[in-house]
């Protein structure tokens, strides 16, 4: 009986044909553990656009956020954004300071991102935001944008606005400012933080738990615009307001003011009503919660613009003029102000 002899060919073809099947067998296997993995995840849709700059997306935009924090409740969730084209500044800050307060509370869930679902234009906005890094709970690395800071209003946390202020010095000096200039941009961030330590937290300023008053700031600088938007978990500005001495006085010389604000109970109202110039009982000159220095930066600017969304309330500012006043049915349970404001002013250019 003859024996068959195999060539070094055939040897070959033979390791090829075991290494394709048992390549086949581990593929099916990593299919099924990523099916497995990907079950114990439940999936929420993000919507086309999230942001709150328009009263239809912004009441779509706080479903998707009240969802989220419900489910975090009691299971994983991954978050699709196979049908999201857009994600506002001010809404990268609700989505850092949702997923950040997951990772942190025993009661939640860590979120993440079904990051095949994620377009490339996306992935780029969310690395640069840093949000990409906090989904993964990876450091984020030096990029020329600066990723959203996220601090409270301790002293040990001062030089995260420090980061702020240091990334606008360096575009001012990109873009040729004065000194002056520079900082004007510089009271305004800082102003902005101190409205957060002034306004925000009530209850945890009066017991001194400074580490747990905590705001988000996002900062960047495109095409000669600068876009700065701040948020805090606070009580939110029309529950702020009424209890100032320097509003109760204004409210003293104008009560038709104050009865207007009660009966129409509109948190867009409120929000105007913060920013309204008075003189207090003191004759001291002074302006509401929107700040002084940043009402004059928009007020000077051709194109400034300055938004404040705070619970339900929708306000937008353009230049000097009140540009809309409205109200949600959702609440965003915190304060957000943006401004954007042009670098340098045509006559500059």
């Amino acid at each position: 009986m003859s024996v068959k002899k195999y060539t070094k060919e055939h040897r070959l073809y033979s390791d090829y044909v075991l290494h394709r099947k048992r390549a086949k067998k581990a593929g099916r296997r990593k299919i099924r553990e990523l099916e497995r993995h990907h079950s114990i995840y439940r999936t929420v849709n993000a919507p086309v656009e999230l942001c709150l700059y328009h009263k239809s997306n912004h009441r779509k935009t706080c479903d998707f956020f009240d969802r989220l924090l419900t489910l975090s409740r009691k299971e994983r969730v991954q978050i699709d954004f196979s049908k999201c084209d857009r994600i506002a500044a001010p809404v990268a800050l609700l989505l850092y300071s949702v997923i950040e307060q997951t990772q942190q509370s025993d009661a939640h869930h860590p979120i993440r991102f079904l990051r095949s679902s994620i377009e490339q234009g996306l992935v780029k906005a969310l690395k640069s935001s840093g949000l990409w890094q906090l989904s993964l709970m990876q450091e984020v690395k030096s990029t020329d944008s600066l990723p959203i800071v996220s601090a409270n209003c301790s002293k040990e946390s001062s030089d995260k606005w420090e980061e702020v202020l240091d990334y606008i010095g360096q575009e001012v000096m990109e873009n040729g400012f004065t000194p002056e200039e520079e900082n004007r941009f510089g009271a305004a961030v800082s102003e902005a933080v101190t409205n957060v330590l002034d306004h925000a937290y009530p209850d945890l300023k009066d017991l001194k738990r400074f580490a747990d008053m905590q705001w988000w700031m996002i900062c960047e600088v495109v095409n000669d615009e600068l876009y700065l938007a701040i948020m805090d978990r606070g009580v939110g500005i029309p529950k702020t307001l009424p209890k100032k001495s320097w509003f109760r006085d204004a409210m003293k010389a104008t009560p038709e003011v104050l009865s207007k604000l009660v009966d129409r109970n509109s948190d867009a109202e409120w929000i105007k009503a913060s920013l309204r110039k008075g003189e207090t009982a003191t004759q001291q000159r002074e302006r509401g919660l929107g700040g002084p220095t940043i009402l004059d930066l928009v007020e000077k600017n051709k194109t400034g613009t300055l938004w404040i969304f705070s619970n339900s309330g929708i306000y937008c500012r353009l230049g000097g003029e009140v540009y809309s006043a409205k109200d949600s049915h959702n609440s965003i349970n915190g304060t957000i102000v943006q401004w954007n404001i042009r670098l340098r002013d045509e006559h500059r250019d």
